[in-house]
């Protein structure tokens, strides 16, 4: 599998669980850690603190997600992606930094969203 192909899976897979509401599968999808960077929050550090940070927004009932890859760009074990985000409406620019394990499998090191204007 080419590694833009594994590294669509992995969007799919966080696609999905952001769909199902299931913060421990988002989490699963950033490596242990991450830094989720978004625009009026403070910095969120590690996979655990990813979970909470999902679980606050499915228990305030954020419901509808989708996921639109604009670019993948593979550099060896380093990948980047824009993306645009919607949730209930709302549009982010999503940056993600992905890096592929000593195991092969690509994790998000590093997402960084802005809100579009």
């Amino acid at each position: 599998m080419a590694e833009e192909d594994e590294l669509m899976a992995l969007f799919r897979r966080y696609e999905a669980a952001l769909r199902d509401g299931d913060s421990e599968s988002c989490a699963g999808c950033y490596a242990e850690d991450a830094e989720y960077i978004a625009s009026a929050m403070a910095p969120v550090l590690g996979r655990e603190a990813i979970r909470d940070l999902h679980d606050e927004l499915f228990l305030v009932g954020v419901k509808q997600w989708a996921l639109k890859v604009r670019s993948v760009t593979v550099s060896g074990w380093m990948a980047y992606s824009r993306q645009k985000v919607v949730s209930d409406g709302t549009a982010s620019d999503v940056m993600l930094v992905a890096v592929k394990g000593q195991d092969g499998a690509w994790l998000i090191q590093a997402e960084a969203e802005i809100p579009v204007r």
